[in-house]
């Protein structure tokens, strides 16, 4: 008995000697959230978002991003063919990453067709830029507010 009273003291001693520090367990907390969704995705928004910045909010549909540490506070929640985001001033839209709007089926249903034909013609004219790719999505930066 008097052996497993020094073994739970020794135990216990052990465990009070490595408390974390609550900032400690934040961080843990934010760099493991930063995980959630499709990784590909979340890294190329936080690679962008380091080199870069955003200038405005990020019209997208990839709703996950709307959780991410640091960045999710840029989220805009994108709806189907809602062409009227993009005219909006007084959103501070500034850019746009908009899963799917290349897939065969959202075409065939018709939502995405005029959405896809205002953000191409958008870059034709150099309004928008494509800054980069993720798993065939485009992040574009509008480069000046319509």
């Amino acid at each position: 008995m008097l052996c497993t009273v020094a073994g739970l003291s020794a135990v216990l001693a052990l465990v009070l000697s490595t408390v974390w520090s609550e900032e400690t367990l934040l961080a843990s907390h934010r760099e493991q959230q930063k995980r959630i969704g499709i990784a590909e995705i979340n890294e190329a928004l936080y690679d962008y978002h380091r080199r870069n910045g955003f200038k405005g909010m990020v019209v997208t549909n990839y709703s996950i991003m709307k959780y991410l540490p640091e960045i999710g506070s840029y989220y805009k929640l994108f709806q189907e063919d809602d062409l009227k985001i993009f005219k909006d001033k007084s959103e501070n839209i500034r850019h746009l990453f908009i899963y799917g709007l290349d897939l065969d089926v959202a075409i065939k249903k018709g939502y995405a067709q005029r959405t896809k034909a205002y953000i191409a013609k958008k870059l034709d004219e150099g309004a928008y830029r494509t800054e980069f790719e993720a798993m065939g999505i485009p992040f574009i930066t509008m480069e000046s507010i319509p």
